[in-house]
């Protein structure tokens, strides 16, 4: 599963620019010498910031949010904390294990249950009906008064039920 040499925070324009992505394919996995693990994928829209959990659908990864993640539309999936910034149709890596960081909106405490929000790509431990629950992300520290980013442990996230 290790593969020498790769750097998570690389990214791969579109192939429609002139860019050939890289011998990966998507959804091939590969772990660092410290045990973390990333999954090779695309985005399906533009992913302006690095952190945002995302979810794997049918054209690629894209921020998760309480519209993508509902029943029927997205509950169940795959997820993952993209690495770098990425364009729509780039390719780069998102964390799915290990010691990691993820955005999450204000006030959101350590070692509490997470779901989905309004933003795409941040979490909030404000159990807001309609939201869905996100497994497989734990928080090592509080947030302060402001979205951020900030510590946290992953293994194999993904969109649970709906709150």
């Amino acid at each position: 599963m290790y593969i020498i040499g790769i750097d998570p925070t690389q990214v791969w324009l579109a192939p429609a620019s002139g860019v050939v992505p890289p011998q990966f394919t998507e959804g091939q996995l590969a772990a660092n010498s410290a045990g973390n693990i990333f999954m090779f994928g695309k985005a399906s829209a533009a992913i302006s910031t690095a952190n945002l959990l995302c979810q794997l659908g049918t054209g690629g990864l894209t921020g998760v949010n309480t519209t993508n993640s509902a029943p029927g539309t997205g509950q169940g999936r795959i997820c993952g904390v993209n690495m770098a910034v990425l364009v729509s149709g780039g390719f780069g890596w998102f964390q799915v294990f290990g010691i990691g960081s993820v955005r999450v909106l204000a006030s959101c405490a350590a070692n509490t249950a997470l779901n989905s929000t309004g933003t795409a790509g941040a979490l909030d431990d404000d159990a807001t009906a309609g939201s869905e629950v996100i497994t497989g992300v734990a928080l090592s520290a509080a947030n302060g008064v402001a979205a951020a980013t900030v510590a946290c442990w992953l293994s194999w996230p993904s969109v649970g039920r709906t709150l």
